[in-house]
């Protein structure tokens, strides 16, 4: 998803993810476009999606999300699974170590006000942290 562009899915037949799949994203930027790189490292495909550079990209986040969905009902957030933990790490914004600190993590809180995943303290190089689900400690 470049924002504020809409998230673009990707075809679970042809770009398969499973528990434990090591996943790296590459975003980079031209005057004009911003590429979003995609590889998983353990099924071996690469996904690449360009959209049109519509902001001077000032912030760099790595996040969980709950999708939306959309239907006969209206839109709302959909159930995000139980995915347990996810780590983050080798983190760059510009070719840099973003140095996160305590106050960068945020917590994911559902629309019934629970939350549905918190992150973990940044690791001690500041480009690393994990993300897990519900609201349990994460180490």
């Amino acid at each position: 998803e470049a924002y504020p562009e809409p998230s673009v899915e990707l075809d679970t037949t042809t770009y398969p993810v499973h528990p434990g799949d090591q996943i790296t994203v590459t975003l980079s930027s031209t005057a004009v476009l911003w590429t979003l790189t995609i590889h998983n490292l353990t099924a071996n495909w690469t996904s690449t999606n360009t959209t049109p550079l519509v902001t001077a990209g000032e912030s760099a986040e790595w996040i969980e999300e709950a999708p939306l969905s959309v239907g006969a009902g209206g839109s709302g957030e959909a159930t995000l699974s139980n995915f347990g933990s996810v780590g983050f790490s080798g983190l760059t914004a510009n070719g840099v170590n973003p140095e996160l600190t305590t106050n960068d993590g945020i917590v994911m809180i559902g629309s019934n006000s629970k939350v549905i995943a918190s992150p973990s303290l940044p690791g001690p190089s500041g480009n690393s942290f994990t993300d897990c689900y519900g609201a349990g400690a994460c180490n």
